[in-house]
């Protein structure tokens, strides 16, 4: 039987896919990704001797140039978290522990939290791809963690398995990172682990995440793993946070505020190319 796993580019970063019902799309040069407000291209005898060869990667500039600027509501209610809730600055990631590119945003995530401490919350919303046969188990030992306030250490134990995440290697990361075995072994396989991890695929599948990683900062969506583009964005969006707070809105409000007037659901991310991989078994 044949099936299909995806490989998805969006401009110069990548992620993991699964198909949907339109199938593949169609390749395009990154360039073709800028927005539709650009200004057309100069003629030849306008172009500047510095202009930027073609196929040269995109700064950091033009890479948050193309950030989608629209908010979108995402509850977070319930989903294991590392920070606090009063934080001004909430990064809600779906990922997969088995997609080699979720653990590329890892080191963004971190420079954040190293630079930013408790001002930071980063929700974790499982989402499991259908091809990664071990990325629901490994999702289920994060939200047992949870529950036993050992996410941050447990999350960094799945990161570094790279994928291996086979039942040993599952304790194994449980045992790394402090947890009571005997509970871990039964919350993971708990009626309220299994709706939480049905929660974070409900908003995935409301918001239209098909692509791991997607993050949502205080709203604004980031498809993918683009270098430095989440610290960016987090950055910004850490000094909206902050204004909120100087004007005197309670900090357990803050995220809902920032949120408040957003969209609850969205259309597939139009940026998004996929190349099939095609998989005989």
């Amino acid at each position: 039987m044949r099936t299909f796993s995806y490989l998805v580019l969006v401009g110069t970063l990548a992620a993991c896919s699964a198909p949907d019902a339109n199938g593949p799309r169609e390749v395009p040069d990154e360039r073709s990704l800028a927005p539709s407000t650009a200004a057309p291209a100069p003629a030849a005898s306008e172009k500047s001797e510095t202009a930027k060869p073609a196929g040269s990667p995109l700064s950091l500039a033009e890479r948050m140039s193309q950030l989608d600027e629209t908010v979108y509501k995402v509850d977070v209610d319930g989903l294991p978290a590392i920070g606090p809730a009063a934080a001004p600055l909430t990064i809600v990631v779906f990922s997969d522990y088995e997609c080699p590119f979720c653990a590329k945003i890892e080191p963004q995530l971190a420079k954040l939290r190293e630079d930013h401490g408790s001002d930071v919350r980063i929700v974790l919303a499982p989402r499991p791809l259908p091809f990664h046969s071990r990325a629901r188990p490994a999702a289920l030992a994060a939200i047992a963690a949870a529950e036993q306030g050992k996410l941050e250490p447990m999350h960094r134990a799945l990161v570094a398995l790279e994928g291996k995440l086979d039942e040993g290697s599952l304790v194994s990361a449980a045992r790394e990172a402090g947890l009571d075995l005997a509970r871990f072994e039964a919350d993971r396989k708990s009626a309220k682990a299994e709706r939480i991890l049905s929660k974070a695929e409900d908003l995935a599948k409301r918001f239209s995440v098909t692509a791991t990683p997607t993050t949502f900062v205080n709203g604004r969506r980031i498809t993918g793993s683009i270098p430095d583009v989440i610290r960016q964005l987090g950055e910004e969006q850490l000094e909206l946070g902050r204004a909120l707070l100087r004007e005197g809105t309670p900090p357990a409000k803050v995220y809902e505020k920032l949120v408040s007037s957003g969209l609850e659901s969205a259309p597939p991310d139009p940026s998004i190319r996929r190349i099939p991989l095609e998989r005989v078994e």
